[in-house]
């Protein structure tokens, strides 16, 4: 548009007066994002279309690097005219760390003071994930194809400088391909024949050379007939680099054939070469050993049609890998034989060659699969047994639990027996001892019978754990009396006038009535010294049974000190 020509902005309402502002106007309403970046990296500019493209504001881009949104890098600002102008796909860091995708033209751009930058135009291109996925499956299978090439796959320079060679270049050269990258291709065809025909094929117009015959000089200075095929190489925009081509060794050829004749009569495993159509153009006399059929039988026949019905999944999923180019390796499938018995084979299948024709590696793994199917009937009875064992150990150590605690605690009330109770005396030397006795609890006995005397042992021992909880330890000692170990002797006397209250300050709810029992106790200090452990803890004993005795003497329903404690003596704390 020539400049000063005015036009409307639908967005402001102002006229656009130079070709300037109506470039920049078309930008900023263009439907593909823009994005400039100046000669340091940094974004100068974008526009609402590069905006909603990242999910980013302009105010959030701008100054930022290009490096932050984008792993693909600019071009070098000193190259800046060489530029590659063509699309290539990007991948943006959008908001939230999001990945974007776009098909970005960058455009080299220079200012009037003379600095450079760049104009990128980015259209969404969500589907590039997908591809980059299917490129990278397809590199793997070339790069698998190149590693496993039997020819010699190499490219050189225009100047026959050899700049890749596949793996197989050690056996057809005896050189690695590292040892040959650099070396002129005339040290390898010291002849004229691979110049001449290169030179006769481009002057004819032609860009290949096919099935050149030459004499290849090998690393050991021997010579072998070889056939070459080489096409021309080219950049990017078209410029001659150099030439990619293939080499076969001749002689190996003829003698591999000699021995592939050989190998496919004498070999053990079965050997088949399919047409087309999967049917059998050629087997070796391993199939007849293995399946029964006579070689007439299998010649025209079909493997597929001979699988077992239940593998018919994995053999399609072959034949569609097949179709797709792609080897099989190790297939087991099943194969009716002559008897009628189905065999285990592995079928290791090439994708159909040029000419169409597929080549089968199958080998008889029967016993193999058998083994398996032993070994995990094996491993499921040795898992069976090893989870039996140890459920029968759980139930062990459940049995063990439980006597250990009978052993231990009394049958009724849950508490520790009397054994128990000393033994945890003797042990932890507790600060102070109050023994427990119910008063009058053979007239308990006497009226409601045994089971209602129970019933209040019950619920005598459940207030006093309830009471005293981690503070202390209860027992029953026999019958009526209860014992309880205190860790502390600072809270023994207030603890144990809380366990009097706690058993006399509410009824027992029995069957037949609700009744009220109350109980005497006794408290004694902890003793120290002695012949042993178990003299101190007997003789603590005796000081809360006499003080016990007091506690009934005078009248019930009280605790009593033992006559250390009402002298004045405080023993030390445990």
């Amino acid at each position: 548009m020539p400049e000063n020509v005015s036009t409307a902005s639908p967005r402001t309402g102002s006229r656009l007066s130079t070709t300037a502002d109506v470039l920049a106007h078309a930008i900023q309403a263009a439907c593909a994002g823009v994005c400039v970046v100046d000669s340091s990296g940094a974004i100068t500019a974008v526009n609402p279309a590069f905006e909603a493209l990242l999910g980013l504001d302009a105010s959030r881009l701008i100054g930022l690097p290009f490096s932050t949104i984008s792993i693909q890098p600019l071009p070098e600002s000193d190259a800046w005219l060489e530029t590659d102008r063509r699309q290539r796909c990007y991948s943006f860091t959008g908001a939230g760390g999001k990945d974007v995708f776009a098909a970005v033209s960058t455009v080299p751009v220079r200012a009037g003071d003379g600095t450079g930058g760049w104009l990128l135009v980015a259209h969404e291109a969500t589907d590039f994930d997908d591809h980059r996925a299917l490129l990278r499956e397809r590199e793997e299978q070339l790069l698998g194809m190149f590693e496993n090439l039997q020819e010699l796959y190499f490219e050189v320079d225009l100047f026959g400088n050899v700049k890749v060679a596949s793996p197989s270049a050690l056996r057809h050269t005896g050189y690695t391909p590292d040892e040959l990258v650099g070396m002129n291709v005339h040290r390898l065809i010291p002849d004229d024949s691979l110049t001449a025909g290169l030179a006769g094929a481009l002057s004819a117009g032609r860009d290949r050379l096919t099935n050149q015959d030459a004499t290849l000089r090998r690393k050991d200075e021997t010579t072998v007939p070889v056939s070459i095929n080489v096409a021309l190489a080219t950049s990017q925009n078209g410029q001659p680099i150099g030439y990619r081509g293939t080499l076969v060794d001749l002689s190996e050829t003829r003698g591999a054939e000699r021995d592939r004749d050989r190998i496919f009569s004498l070999s053990l495993d079965m050997l088949a070469v399919l047409d087309t159509r999967a049917r059998i153009i050629r087997a070796n006399p391993a199939w007849v050993q293995t399946t029964g059929y006579a070689l007439p039988q299998l010649i025209g026949s079909r493997p597929f049609d001979r699988f077992h019905p239940l593998d018919e999944l994995p053999a399609r999923e072959a034949r569609e890998r097949l179709r797709a180019g792609a080897l099989v390796r190790e297939l087991r499938i099943r194969f009716r034989c002559a008897d009628g018995a189905y065999k285990w084979f592995s079928w290791s299948i090439t994708p159909p060659a040029a000419e169409g024709e597929v080549y089968c590696v199958v080998r008889d793994i029967s016993n193999v699969m058998e083994a398996e199917t032993q070994r995990e009937a094996l491993i499921s009875t040795l898992k069976e047994t090893a989870e039996r064992l140890a459920r029968q150990a759980a139930e062990l150590q459940g049995l063990r639990d439980e006597a250990e605690y009978a052993a231990s605690h009394d049958a009724l009330t849950g508490l520790l027996n009397r054994r128990a109770w000393f033994d945890l005396a003797t042990r932890t030397r507790p600060a102070a001892v109050t023994l427990l006795d119910l008063d009058s609890f053979k007239q308990v006995n006497d009226t409601f019978g045994h089971p209602g005397g129970d019933v209040v042992l019950i619920e005598v021992g459940k207030r006093m754990t309830g009471r005293v909880a981690s503070r202390a330890h209860v027992g029953r000692i026999g019958g009526e009396e209860f014992g309880i170990l205190f860790k502390n002797y600072a809270e023994a006397v207030e603890l144990s006038h809380e366990v009097l209250d706690c058993i006399g300050g509410t009824p027992i709810a029995l069957s037949a009535a609700e009744i009220t029992v109350t109980a005497s106790a006794g408290l004694a200090p902890g003793r120290r010294g002695g012949r042993s452990r178990e003299d101190a803890v007997a003789r603590t004993y005796e000081d809360a049974d006499q003080a016990l005795y007091e506690a009934k003497r005078s009248g019930r329903a009280r605790l009593v000190l033992s006559r250390d404690l009402r002298a004045g003596a405080r023993p030390s704390a445990a």
